[in-house]
């Protein structure tokens, strides 16, 4: 089989690293950090992309690639800005330039982005179609700027990540992520992580009016998961709290349905990005 590998210069602004990172298929670097001026605040660098087909869009898979990669670091939408590809022989290069006007984000966990980079490249062209769904899915939910269509999206990915690596069906969803968790997806380390970041927004939760359509009140469930302290506990509680708003969301009984979603996006997002995560590790 024959293998086409294209060179490819990118830039992304408005995100600093703050040294640079070096791998064998890809390095960056942020010329002018710390400085956060405008035109100075990006992060440039050149990546080695190897297919096996001409079928595939060269320019597609990078600026996705690199944006799926970003996104399940920091859990931002970043465009990515081609400038320049070097195609295999008699291979026509294609430019894509987007712009772009966010303020600027230190890149988290940098020294895994060229990991989760060549992981993408084995996600393009192997089979595994249950893990590429669910982060198409995820990526909608970064990329929307509307809190209900962000909420609603990152609440699909939980559901096709559960439903897939639990084989729990329907809307079992605090029972989906109890079976995640007891398999360590995310891992226990991970789990802590997630509840320290996000420990306001859930004991903000904790205090709400959710009582379920079983009349179990998934509030007082999670406030008294804090009090208990175990991450596995506190993050199935949640799920269970996120799924009263979900439903309430979907059924009109909210006052205002963008501050409630708007409660539950990051938990939620933090939470699909680090089950991708966990997949990845495993192509």
């Amino acid at each position: 089989m024959n293998n086409y590998i294209w060179k490819v210069k990118f830039k992304i602004d408005h995100l600093l690293t703050d040294h640079p990172i070096k791998d064998e298929f890809i390095e960056f670097f942020s010329p002018h950090f710390p400085s956060t001026e405008k035109d100075k605040d990006y992060t440039e660098g050149q990546l080695t992309i190897s297919l096996s087909s001409l079928n595939y869009s060269v320019k597609e898979i990078v600026t996705e690639g690199l944006r799926t990669v970003i996104a399940l670091t920091n859990q931002i939408n970043l465009p990515v800005e081609i400038i320049k590809i070097e195609s295999p022989p008699g291979v026509s290069p294609g430019i894509k330039i987007q712009l772009s006007g966010y303020q600027s984000f230190p890149i988290k966990e940098s020294e895994k982005i060229p990991y989760f980079w060549n992981k993408y490249q084995k996600l393009i062209e192997n089979s595994h179609q249950e893990l590429n769904y669910s982060i198409q899915w995820f990526m909608r939910a970064v990329k929307s700027d509307n809190p209900i269509d962000k909420f609603v999206y990152s609440w699909i990915t939980f559901n096709m990540l559960y439903g897939w690596l639990t084989q729990v069906k329907g809307e079992q969803h605090h029972e989906g992520i109890k079976a995640l968790t007891g398999k360590d997806i995310p891992c226990l380390n991970k789990q802590k992580e997630i509840v320290i970041r996000h420990k306001t927004i859930l004991e903000e939760l904790s205090r709400l009016n959710l009582t379920d359509r079983g009349g179990i009140d998934r509030a007082k469930k999670l406030r008294m998961a804090l009090y208990g302290r175990s991450p596995r506990k506190i993050l199935e509680c949640a799920i269970g709290a996120f799924g009263v708003i979900r439903h309430n969301i979907f059924h009109g009984s909210l006052k205002d349905r963008t501050m409630e979603a708007g409660r539950c996006i990051w938990p939620l997002i933090d939470l699909d990005a680090e089950i991708i995560k966990d997949q990845l590790d495993k192509i």
